[in-house]
């Protein structure tokens, strides 16, 4: 539960769940952007963007300009089908 800059993000719903199997992601990472993405990356307007809280975006290079957003969504969607069956993904 650490952010980027190593300071914790500790949050008691999650905690609640610590019973429950969990599997570490960083998202990120995992489609090369490597570990300070949140630094420089961030969701713009896009017509032809996803859907995110009722807004259509795209995931963007800050100083890149560098579009991240199929590479994102390939590998959520590549990283949801490799759960475990017995891996809730309803809340998700």
């Amino acid at each position: 539960m650490c952010a980027y800059d190593g300071t914790n993000k500790r949050s008691a719903a999650v905690v609640e769940l610590s019973a429950h199997p969990r599997i570490a992601v960083c998202p990120e990472v995992e489609v090369g952007m490597g570990v300070r993405a949140g630094t420089h990356s961030t969701l713009v307007a896009a017509a032809d963007g996803v859907r995110s809280a009722g807004a259509a975006v795209r995931l963007q290079g800050v100083h890149s300009g560098e579009d991240w957003t199929e590479r994102m969504q390939d590998r959520a969607r590549d990283r949801v089908s490799a759960l475990p069956r017995s891996v809730s993904t309803d809340s998700c």
